[in-house]
């Protein structure tokens, strides 16, 4: 959609939902309250009580989910699209029913439903007896509805997604306000980049009604659907926490098809190209050794605009009324898809929901005839002018089953020459019609039931919106034409997870934004936050490239680096696809799924779980230097860095402004986390050797990893690899179990590389055997057989066990485990134990000096000292030069960081036996870098060196919420006044005595700022006691502007290794009545 078409769409919802304001919900008759039981009867899980003319069907399709099906005068139509029409249940779920008592009551393990006979009204409550919805006494369920009570304070997620910022019309939606929907909201999908589900669901249950559109109005302690599409209700009650919840939505709906594995590796689509270029792209990241696994192809690769179902063909012709002739010409032949293949590329094209109906040289298309012939427009669309073209077009209606397969007969041909991907656009609106929630799912199924009908090929789609059950049919999810620029990368946090709490499990967005252009930064940081979504993919408008070394050195490593990272994680990823087929739980996950008990979870956008072991809070803000990231309960350790920490924590992660390439991602603790070799494409060569880390705990941890061919369905018959891979560590070694493979699939995969970290093993046994010790992880990677060996890196000490693949092993490791590695330490790096070149030479004839000498040789011009610096952590270093200068006067040299060149100037010493030091600030990202010291070009030298001290960034600040600390003697916790972090701030200071306690963790002994965020809106500073290890400090705080303008104020505090308490209190003397918000601990 170019900016023309943007704007117009722009005008067309906001004229088109003022339109619908007045009509809809609100026109529908009034409904009688449904009247008493007349009759009771149980078959099996199903209770049918008689109501009048009416029927009421209660169903325990699951121990935890119950169906209540209300038909009117008996009348039922069959299930929308909402509900996967292959699903079956197991019976038995009753455990004890009473059908003579008033209330009847039904009751499975885990839910007891209770249903009033005068009149009809149902309620669930959960197995400890809580209740977790009742129907209204006033009305219940009714005609096109149902009403429920619940219980007050409860937050709502689900319902709908957020389409573009311009695009949303609905009144009770703000994207500022994160996930929840406490207030309800309209259920639908056509408008880009949006979503719909009739779901609403808590931290404790969920309600799912089969209806194609509608509303839902939510209040703290009401709960209304309305405009139920059928002429029956149906509504289902899933009880349990939100995941529990989402993967019963996946059991009635449906649950995802398995994407083929290079549609989980990196896509780059471009609008605007040609074959020849789309080759040299390509060409351009293998030889850049950067990850791609696919190109998606847009308007260009068609023959738009020809008649005889141009819009259907590849554009390897020049007919008349192509608009872009012959851009592809091999396409056609399959000759340019294979070309890619056999460089590891796949390929997706795009699809438009319209054809071309009028011909260049006037007349009718072949396309547009047939359609009008058979019924095949959109009832109600007019021809119009379509933008890429200029000449008329018509939308085809997908809701008919001729129309679909029609449009799969001429879309084939498309398949049958190498485009193993759909890119589906613009099936949400046109010309002034928003098409109606189902048409891109529909346009998706025509295509899916296509294509399995022909081939075994895995489909895989992107589509512009999502309506609770396309997930059945190949069906992913791009967040529309967004802009370029921090903000708008930032909004797509809240609208990955908002869709993905409707049921989209497979969503992606325009890495670099569809419009505009991002700075280099801008660039680096999204390809960051886009390797930790289920789909990544780069696009743009008409012309703009989005290559990583289009945006310069900087950009491409960091990008880079995310791409390695993500070819890393394939096997992590690719187990966690099946667990999305098998579950409808995918790879992403909210933070709340996890922990729904979490206050500080049930909101939070800036980071989520990527499966079961991983936390990331990609930086999605300019120039920064760190990361707000929360840690909920449990130990967690940096994926990169190596620092264990332990939840629940926010704090500030240093983060390098200049090189980008931080990502902060943290290892839950249980983790069992497989990697593999960085390929350039999923199958580039076999991977034969896969490594577990594996970071235990006394609790058994689990992980199955998976693995197929990858691009059939054959896995649908069991040809799949599958292996349960356990762990538990005991005060005195830690056991890695793996059970026999299942599924008939052979791999190439022979061994795992099984690193026990944290874990400096005496002994290794395999099924009670000691094998062979290897001298380190390289040696035994290159081994053959099994075998094991110790090391130390990153994580601390480890120990790690090379076994067979796919074979039932019991691995012991005796050990006890470490301490968690210590804060990274300042480093001595003696001058002589460096590399010396170009004339620099060691000596000892000066007193004065460390290690075994000092480096002269500087009268020698080009004479350079070369470090090899590890940084164990990304920020930036104080690389402090010891150094002689006994000519009198100043001497420069250059120093030379990663091959950036800075001259330095070093002062005169008093003579030669005199040392000095000089202090520069370096940049260093994770990983080895080289720190040398030349007689440079320019430089004057004849300078002894004698050492180099790399002292590392200070500990990262610590965000200490006001309402997480302990509160006492009237504080209390509030959150009327706009601007506090977190969940609310404390308030109660009128109360003498009130008093907020944190706990401050100290790593490193030395004096710390403490910054209180407080406001005061007396008019007047007041005073309030700071009271460190029971020291008390009195401190005044000026008075801000009103009660909803925040200050800070700080406070120098001294700190030991260790925990202190720091309390803020309305002590004998002062003058109190202020709010706090938070207090930031840094070094």
């Amino acid at each position: 959609m170019f900016a023309s078409h943007r704007r117009r769409a722009r005008f067309l919802a906001a004229t088109l939902f003022s339109t619908m304001a007045g009509i809809g919900l609100s026109a529908l008759p009034a409904h009688a309250a449904l009247g008493s039981v007349t009759s009771a009867s149980l078959s099996g899980d199903t209770l049918t009580l008689i109501v009048g003319a009416d029927r009421l069907l209660v169903q325990a399709v699951r121990p935890d989910i119950v169906k209540v099906d209300y038909r009117p005068n008996g009348v039922v139509d069959p299930p929308t699209a909402v509900i996967d029409p292959a699903k079956t249940w197991a019976t038995g779920n009753i455990t004890s029913a009473d059908t003579a008592a008033n209330p009847i009551v039904l009751t499975t393990a885990q839910l007891t439903v209770k249903i009033s006979r005068n009149p009809t009204r149902l309620s669930v409550f959960d197995a400890t007896g809580a209740l977790v919805l009742s129907e209204q006494a006033a009305e219940g369920v009714y005609a096109d509805g149902v009403k429920f009570n619940h219980g007050a304070g409860q937050a709502f997620y689900g319902i709908t997604g957020n389409p573009v910022s311009w695009a949303e019309k609905d009144p009770k939606q703000n994207l500022a306000e994160g996930m929840q929907r406490n207030d309800g909201g309209r259920v639908n999908a056509n408008m880009q980049g949006d979503g719909g589900a009739p779901l609403a669901f808590t931290n404790r249950y969920g309600l799912l009604v089969d209806s194609i559109d509608g509303d839902f109005a939510i209040t703290d302690t009401t709960l209304e659907f309305s405009g139920v599409s059928n002429r029956n209700v149906a509504y289902y009650v899933l009880v349990g926490p939100p995941r529990k919840v989402m993967a019963g939505v996946a059991e009635i709906s449906g649950k995802p098809a398995l994407s083929p594995k290079w549609a989980l590796g990196f896509n780059n689509s471009e609008w605007g190209t040609t074959q020849t270029e789309v080759l040299s792209i390509v060409q351009g990241y293998r030889d850049r050794k950067i990850p791609l696994d696919a190109f998606t192809l847009d308007f260009d690769f068609k023959a738009w605009g020809e008649d005889d179902y141009g819009e259907f063909r590849w554009n390897s012709t020049s007919a008349s009324g192509n608009v872009n002739p012959n851009k592809f010409p091999s396409g056609a032949a399959g000759t340019f898809a294979r070309d890619l293949a056999a460089r590891g590329v796949m390929l997706m094209g795009i699809m438009k929901p319209r054809v071309i109906v009028g011909k260049a040289g006037g007349g009718v298309t072949a396309q547009g005839q047939w359609a009008r012939n058979n019924g095949c427009f959109y009832p109600g669309q007019a021809d119009y002018t379509e933008y890429f073209s200029g000449r008329p077009a018509n939308d085809v209606d997908f809701s008919k089953q001729t129309c679909r397969d029609w449009y799969w007969q001429h879309s084939r041909t498309l398949f049958d020459s190498g485009i193993a991907g759909w890119w589906n656009d613009e099936a949400d609106e046109a010309n002034g019609t928003l098409f109606n929630s189902l048409q891109h799912f529909n346009m998706q199924r025509s295509l899916y039931d296509g294509q399995r009908a022909t081939s075994d090929r895995r489909v895989f789609s992107l589509n512009r919106n999502f309506y609770l059950g396309a997930q059945r049919y190949g069906y992913g999810m791009w967040s529309g034409d967004i802009e370029s620029g921090f903000g708008i990368m930032a909004e797509q946090r809240t609208r990955m997870l908002t869709s993905i709490n409707i049921g989209e499990t497979k969503w992606g967005m325009d890495i670099g934004g569809f419009f505009g252009d991002p700075s280099s930064e801008n660039y680096a940081r999204w390809m960051q936050f886009g390797a930790f979504v289920p789909v990544y993919r780069a696009h743009g408008v008409d012309g703009k490239q989005r290559q990583p070394w289009v945006y310069g050195a900087t950009a491409e490593s960091a990008a880079k680096g995310a791409l390695e990272l993500r070819s890393r994680l394939m096997p992590y990823l690719y187990a966690h696809e099946r667990i999305n087929y098998e579950t409808g739980i995918g790879l992403v996950r909210p933070l709340f799924y996890d922990y729904p008990t979490d206050p500080n979870a049930a909101n939070l956008t800036s980071e989520w779980m990527f499966g079961e072991s991983l936390l990331v809070a990609p930086v999605v803000e300019p120039g920064a230097a760190s990361k707000q990231v929360y840690l909920p309960a449990g130990t967690w350790t940096d994926y990169t860095r190596g620092s264990v920490y332990t939840g629940p924590l926010t704090f500030n992660y240093p983060v390098n402004a200049s090189t980008w390439q931080d990502i902060p991602l943290f290892v839950k603790a249980g983790a069992i986390l497989p990697t593999q070799e960085v390929l350039q494409y999923v199958n580039e060569k076999p991977v034969k050797q896969i490594d577990l880390d594996v970071f235990p705990t006394t609790a058994q941890s689990e992980f199955t990893l998976y693995d197929d061919d990858g691009l059939t369905r054959a896995y649908e018959n069991g040809v799949f690899f599958k292996q349960r891979i356990t762990a538990q560590r005991t005060s005195t070694s830690v056991t890695v179990e793996t059970q026999a493979k299942t599924g008939s699939f052979s791999p190439a995969l022979t061994h795992y590389i099984v690193k026990v970290n944290a874990t400096a093993g005496t002994a290794a046994r395999i099924n009670g055997t000691i094998p062979t010790r290897y001298g380190n992880l390289a040696a035994l990677k290159a081994a053959t057989g099994e075998g094991w060996t110790t090391g130390v890196d990153v994580y601390g000490p480890y120990t790690a066990v090379r076994i067979a693949a796919g074979v039932a092993r019991t691995v012991v490791v005796d050990g006890t485990p470490s301490t968690p590695p210590t804060p990274p330490l300042t480093r001595v790096l003696e001058a002589e134990d460096a590399a010396l070149s170009s004339g620099a030479i060691t000596l000892s004839d000066h007193p004065g000096y460390s290690g075994r000498g000092f480096v002269a040789g500087y009268w020698n011009s080009g004479a350079a000292t070369t470090f090899s610096v590890q940084a164990s952590t990304a920020g930036t270093y104080s690389a402090t030069l010891k150094y002689s200068n006994g000519n009198g006067a100043a001497r420069t040299l250059s120093m030379v960081l990663n091959g950036v060149r800075t001259q330095i100037t070093l002062p005169a010493t008093a003579n030669w036996d005199t040392w000095s030091t000089y202090t520069a600030q370096i940049p260093l990202s994770v990983g080895t870098h080289t720190l040398a010291y030349v007689y440079g070009a320019g430089d004057s030298g004849h300078v002894n060196l004698d050492s180099v001290t790399i002292s590392p960034p200070p500990p990262p600040m610590l965000v200490l919420e006001a309402e997480d600390a302990a509160l006492s003697s009237g504080a209390i916790t509030l959150s009327d006044h706009p601007g506090y972090s977190g969940r609310g701030f404390v308030a109660g200071y009128w109360n003498s005595g009130a008093a907020t306690t944190f706990s401050v963790q100290a790593s490193t002994a030395g004096t710390y700022s403490a910054t209180l965020k407080y406001s005061n809106g007396n008019g007047a500073a007041r005073t309030l006691s700071m009271v460190l290890n029971g020291v008390r400090t009195q401190i005044t705080l000026p008075a801000t502007a009103n009660w909803d303008t925040w200050s800070t104020y700080t406070a120098q505090i001294p700190l030991s290794v260790g925990t202190h308490t720091l309390a803020y209190v309305y002590g004998a003397g002062d003058s109190g009545h202020v709010n706090l918000d938070s207090v930031t601990i840094s070094p």
